[in-house]
């Protein structure tokens, strides 16, 4: 963030936070931090069995058996690490993982990072009387582009 906006990111914090590349970022910063945890119990563990079995190894060194396990047992972890990281980007699971949406600028009654809750209390006020339990982020979307696109004949942008 401050490679790309310099002096200017709290200016600009929403359109970061809601931005692909900060998303990008935070899976990679994710699967790094778990590849990295995730590596440490797996050699503390082969530690401890290598040390337990000491007496059981053999002179010859590491067996094509063992070499396939430690290949099979890497994979796993990278693709473990990979799938935890990328899970909240995916599209049908947005209502676990996004907090809320930026409008665009134009729409005076949204500014800045604007929840669940917040879109709740404005809805009801336009609508009138909801369920706050019915509500996810593509209900959400419609019913809000509904308010605005009769007023302003506009495709309402938004970030998540």
């Amino acid at each position: 963030d401050f490679f790309i906006f310099s002096d200017t990111y709290c200016f600009h914090q929403f359109t970061w936070l809601t931005n692909h590349g900060c998303s990008v970022l935070g899976s990679l910063n994710t699967f790094g931090s778990l590849l990295s945890i995730i590596s440490m119990t797996n050699l503390s563990y082969q530690r401890a069995m290598g040390i337990k079995n000491r007496m059981t190894t053999s002179a010859d060194g590491v067996s094509t058996k063992h070499k396939v396990k430690l290949i099979f047992m890497s994979s796993f972890l990278v693709l473990f690490s990979l799938s935890i990281a990328n899970v909240p980007l995916l599209h049908s699971l947005e209502d676990y993982f996004v907090n809320g949406l930026v409008y665009d600028q134009s729409v005076s009654l949204f500014i800045g990072i604007i929840d669940k809750n917040m879109h709740f209390n404005a809805l009801a006020a336009y609508y009138g009387r909801m369920r706050n339990e019915t509500l996810n982020w593509k209900l959400i979307h419609e019913m809000v582009h509904k308010m605005f696109s009769h007023d302003y004949n506009l495709a309402l942008e938004f970030q998540k």
